[in-house]
C-alpha cells in the first residue's frame, strides 16, 4: 500500500514549507555569524587537522540554524522517487541530481567541529535566494559558492580530508548548477 499523489504532494508542501520557514528564521543569524567570524578569525595557522580547530561557542550557536539542510534534502529525495517525479523532465532531473549530490556532502561542512564563514555564507546565500525568488540573487548565490570553494582550497582546509572530499562534491555541484541554467529551470 503505497501513499498517493496527493500525499506525496503534502508531503512535499510540508517538507518545503518547513525549509523556507527555518531559512526566513537563519538569515539574521547567520549574517550576525558571518560578520563575528570575518571581524574576529580563529587562528588557523598551525592547524594540520580539524581535530585541531578550537569548537568555538559561535560555532555551537550557528548549528542549530545549519545542520537542517541534509535532512531537507533527504526527505526531499524520498518524496521526489516515492511520487515518480524525481525524473520526469530536465529540470526536475538536474534539482533531483542536485539535491543527491548535497545531501552526501553537505554533512561534512554542516556536521563538523568548526565551520569556517565562508560555508555559513554559502547557505544564507541559498536561503535568501529561496526566500526571495529574485533571479539576481542567483549571481550573488553564485558568488558565495565560488568563494566558498576558494576557501576550501585554502591552507588549512585543502589538506583535511573532509575539505578535499567537500571539493569533489562542490565540483559535481557546479556540473547540476549548469544543468539547471542551461535547462531555465527555477525552484
Amino acid at each position: 500500500m503505497g501513499l498517493s499523489l496527493e500525499q506525496w504532494e503534502y508531503l512535499k508542501e510540508l517538507n518545503d514549507y518547513v525549509w523556507m520557514t527555518y531559512s526566513y528564521y537563519g538569515i539574521p543569524i547567520q549574517i550576525v555569524m558571518i560578520i563575528y567570524k570575518i571581524l574576529y578569525p580563529v587562528y588557523w595557522q598551525g592547524v594540520k587537522r580539524m581535530e585541531q580547530f578550537p569548537s568555538l561557542l559561535q560555532d555551537k550557536l550557528i548549528r542549530p540554524f545549519i545542520f537542517y539542510g541534509p535532512i531537507y534534502y533527504l526527505f526531499d529525495i524520498i518524496v521526489k522517487v516515492g511520487s515518480g517525479k524525481a525524473f520526469e523532465s530536465a529540470c526536475s532531473m538536474s534539482f533531483f541530481s542536485h539535491h543527491v549530490i548535497t545531501l552526501l556532502f553537505l554533512p561534512f561542512a554542516v556536521y563538523s567541529k568548526h565551520v569556517p564563514w565562508f560555508i555559513i555564507s554559502t547557505g544564507l546565500f541559498h536561503a535568501i535566494l529561496l526566500c526571495f525568488k529574485r533571479s539576481y540573487l542567483q549571481y550573488i548565490y553564485l558568488v558565495a559558492v565560488l568563494l566558498y570553494h576558494y576557501g576550501i582550497l585554502q591552507p588549512p582546509f585543502d589538506n583535511m580530508i573532509q575539505y578535499k572530499l567537500l571539493n569533489i562534491g562542490t565540483i559535481l555541484l557546479y556540473l547540476t548548477i549548469i544543468a539547471l541554467w542551461l535547462n531555465g529551470c527555477s525552484h
